[in-house]
């Protein structure tokens, strides 16, 4: 299995990362995509069985995570409706990870300051 995830676990998790990137943005451009096309856009022309495997693997974990809708071959982002001012809202799930992240790390950023100035 490493030639499909990667030699170490740093390769691992950076080919998982950067995947889901990618299928993020495309999924945000076109709204759903067929598993063979999303193979045209991640290898071009050339289709191997290991290449094919791995992203039907990421994709996999990427539904088991909550993050895409896998519908027989057409992916599709994930979405959760959320109430937000006083009105029910469809959100993307990625869109709604990145906000907590970016709140994580302005907490983080704060945290590192106060200990620098604690006077703050």
């Amino acid at each position: 299995m490493s030639l499909i995830w990667g030699e170490t676990e740093d390769a691992r998790e950076a080919k998982k990362n950067s995947f889901e990137r990618r299928l993020e943005e495309i999924l945000k451009e076109k709204g759903s995509i067929h598993l063979d096309e999303l193979m045209k856009h991640m290898w071009g022309g050339h289709y191997l069985l290991t290449n094919y495997q791995g992203i039907l693997e990421l994709v996999n974990h990427l539904t088991k995570e909550g993050k895409v809708i896998l519908n027989g071959k057409i992916i599709s982002p994930a979405y959760i409706t959320v109430f937000e001012n006083g009105d029910f809202k469809e959100k993307s799930v990625w869109d709604l990870i990145h906000k907590e992240e970016d709140i994580e790390e302005k907490k983080e950023v704060m945290r590192r300051y106060k200990q620098i100035n604690p006077l703050t």
